[in-house]
């Protein structure tokens, strides 16, 4: 399984429920992998995202988990000309965009040229700013499985130089939560379930300090793990199951001393609860619900329409 790492950026912009807005790219209609929906900036943890360069490059000492941090920066970088850093000499945004768009090119074919690409203009990264959001595990079902960390990055408002990457993203845009689940809801805006529902999970979160608040309760327990399990019975409809549900069984490369989070449908209340501990079904989960219903062809991930179902309800006394 291999690391990866996805950056949810957020940025300030009044609007008449949300004073911030989120930054989606859209996947290359030519990607052998969900072509055409909406997501997070992110990708692969490389190795150079852990090298020893980063030393003198960032604006705290080292830990494990910055390897992923160092990556969804980079990965950010790449997709949308944003750059999670400060200067200590040339501002970002007086650097030409040609000479920028060279670096992101250079980066994409090479994450080594990242490190350079920094020492080059003097910044230093900043991956303090990125806040653990939550963790998705790959379906054990599919064939290339990674384990994903969200961050969350907030910034005091819209950059005016972002600009989505041609070799990898279609187009780029900054929405609100709302905007984003009514424009999916519609048949206009493609998403992968774990963009969906997180987004679900920012739904009645409607300011920064709001969402600021949320993320650092999350790191006082274990940030919540998804692990899902896909339950497709025909080319069309079917449904994902996460901990918790009758018909979710655990994959085996998963800590045991993990927790999860079962969130209500409109995302307001939440509840931990520890993760299961065996690949076979629990008879104790048995008539329960913790899943996604999924409506769509399974050509066409575009096309894929979601329901939250948690059965039975968290009880107010538990949250």
């Amino acid at each position: 399984m291999r690391p990866a790492s996805t950056v949810i950026i957020a940025a300030f912009s009044q609007s008449p429920k949300f004073n911030y807005k989120i930054l989606m790219v859209q996947r290359s209609l030519q990607s052998s992998f969900m072509p055409g929906v909406f997501v997070f900036p992110g990708g692969v943890v490389e190795t150079a995202d852990s090298d020893k360069t980063w030393e003198k490059l960032v604006d705290q000492k080292l830990s494990e988990e910055d390897k992923w941090k160092i990556g969804g920066i980079r990965e950010v970088f790449e997709e949308t000309n944003i750059l999670i850093a400060k200067p200590k000499g040339t501002p970002f945004e007086s650097i030409p965009l040609a000479e920028m768009a060279e670096w992101r090119k250079k980066v994409h074919q090479d994450a080594k040229q990242f490190p350079e690409f920094c020492a080059h203009y003097n910044f230093v990264l900043q991956p303090s700013s990125l806040t653990h959001w939550s963790s998705w595990i790959t379906p054990i079902q599919e064939k290339k499985r990674f384990d994903t960390k969200f961050y969350l990055a907030v910034l005091p408002d819209i950059p005016a130089h972002t600009s989505h990457d041609p070799l990898e993203t279609a187009a780029h845009v900054w929405v609100t939560p709302q905007e984003a689940l009514d424009q999916h809801e519609k048949g206009k805006f493609g998403l992968a379930p774990p963009t969906w529902f997180t987004l679900l999970e920012f739904l009645n979160l409607h300011t920064l300090d709001e969402l600021n608040q949320r993320a650092q309760q999350r790191q006082k327990g274990p940030v919540p793990t998804y692990t899902p399990n896909i339950n497709f019975s025909s080319k069309k409809d079917g449904f994902i199951t996460f901990e918790g549900d009758e018909h979710h069984p655990l994959p085996e490369d998963v800590s045991t001393q993990q927790q999860t989070t079962i969130f209500t449908p409109n995302a307001q209340s939440s509840q931990t609860i520890p993760l299961a501990s065996s690949q076979k079904l629990d008879k104790k989960n048995e008539g329960k619900r913790n899943r996604i219903i999924v409506n769509g062809s399974l050509k066409d991930f575009t096309t894929w329409r979601y329901k939250y179902e948690v059965f039975p309800q968290i009880p107010p006394s538990k949250l």
